[in-house]
């Protein structure tokens, strides 16, 4: 009974601490569905039909329907030529009550689940299930581009910064170039979005952040990682997932070092080379290369000094 009221009250609290946020997470979903409204609200929507007149049979069609044969965007035809026709498949074989294992209508018939990049597994693929694909395709890039926004938010919350600040980097986040110009790739941004909140979640276990229990935890940040990977994964992309992989083992990497050496500094072995390279020494096998340092005459490295404090690496500099 006393564990459950201590997490009812860290939950509390910790409601209390985020609602100050809760005006920049509403901006954040406002912003691309008012640069999406004429595909969410409106007539229009994000498939290039007019594609399909660049190739047979519907080229031969062209006159008969005023369509010109030379789309406006050559390069958008995989939306309308390939992913359209996977929801549509989709669709097709839920309300058949099938399972869309294998796809008949290509050469003598394919693996089709298997495959994953029709993202059908992928949580907010419901959207295409429930809503007429034409208007789904908008919404479904809002809620991509929203998460973006959101879990960079966190990230950079997290990290330190103030409200106004994380609220920037937050829309550059989910409005940058490179989201824009990949709406009509449905599976890479809904693979690119989950990548802050992987970084947070690396950043929080490396803090051993408390959680609900006000103890310092590591189990939840791992499940939070672990979800938001398998989530990645489901969204079917996976070049998406390498580059994310080698971001947070790069992160990973340089936080645990900058843990290290922080402690390091702290018990004062950064500041007596005799002291620094006896620590080298016991460092851990993932740091293993740091055994190659040896103590100078006079101080430590000043790049490895750097990490933990800028200042005495810029003075060390300047002396040379």
């Amino acid at each position: 009974m006393r564990h459950a009221s201590r997490t009812t009250y860290h939950a509390s609290l910790m409601f209390h601490r985020l609602k100050p946020d809760l005006p920049n997470l509403l901006g954040l979903l406002i912003l691309p569905l008012i640069l999406f409204a004429p595909v969410v609200f409106g007539s229009r929507t994000l498939l290039p039909a007019d594609n399909l007149f660049a190739v047979e049979p519907f080229k031969s069609a062209a006159r008969q329907f005023g369509a010109s044969a030379v789309p406006h965007n050559e390069l958008l035809s995989d939306l309308i030529l390939e992913n359209y026709p996977w929801k549509k498949f989709i669709l097709e074989s839920i309300r058949a009550g099938e399972i869309p294992l294998w796809n008949p209508y290509q050469f003598a018939g394919i693996p089709f689940l298997a495959a994953g990049q029709h993202s059908a597994l992928y949580p907010f693929s419901i959207i295409f299930y429930v809503i007429p694909l034409p208007r789904a395709y908008g919404l479904f890039t809002v809620s991509q581009l929203c998460l973006a926004g959101w879990f960079t938010y966190l990230f950079l919350r997290v990290l330190g910064l103030r409200r106004l600040s994380a609220l920037f980097g937050a829309i550059v986040s989910e409005l940058c170039l490179f989201m824009v110009v990949s709406v009509v790739f449905t599976m890479i941004i809904a693979g690119v979005v989950w990548l802050p909140l992987i970084l947070t979640s690396i950043e929080l276990t490396v803090r051993q952040q408390p959680a609900l229990g006000g103890r310092p935890a590591t189990l939840p940040w791992l499940v939070l990682g672990a979800l938001a990977l398998g989530l990645q994964i489901l969204a079917g992309h996976v070049e998406m997932t390498y580059y994310t992989l080698l971001v947070a083992g790069a992160y990973s990497a340089w936080r645990l070092v900058a843990l290290w050496l922080s402690q390091r500094k702290e018990h004062g072995d950064l500041e007596d080379p005799a002291r620094f390279a006896s620590a080298a020494r016991n460092v851990p096998p993932f740091l293993s290369r740091a055994r190659t340092i040896s103590a100078p005459a006079r101080a430590a490295p000043p790049i490895t000094r750097l990490m933990v404090e800028p200042k005495v690496g810029v003075r060390a500099l300047r002396r040379r």
